[in-house]
């Protein structure tokens, strides 16, 4: 169905996907559907219409990945603090 409002992320349009896939098909195998079929189509999409992908290496996307992480855990701590801490600590206690 069409979507009811346009999502935005730092002022930029945005998609979310849902996936939900039956028991027939393991999680694993609709992941690499999606990276290998959906991703792939829709990234030829928009370098087509002129869409500069760029990766970034090293220090800089070290720099990048600390910075959007810490952003986005201030986010879900502003929005519910409730169990920020520990989530934080399950799942990037490396970070």
């Amino acid at each position: 169905s069409a979507p009811q409002q346009i999502r935005r992320i730092s002022g930029r349009q945005a998609i979310s996907l849902r996936l939900r896939p039956t028991e027939a098909l393991p999680l694993e195998k609709a992941v690499e559907i999606i990276e290998t079929q959906l991703i792939a189509d829709e990234t030829a999409a928009l370098t087509e219409g002129g869409l500069e992908i760029v990766e970034l290496e090293g220090e800089q996307r070290d720099l990048f990945l600390t910075k959007a992480y810490d952003i986005n855990w201030a986010r879900l701590k502003e929005r519910d603090p409730t169990y920020h801490d520990q989530l934080k600590e399950i799942f990037f206690e490396d970070f």
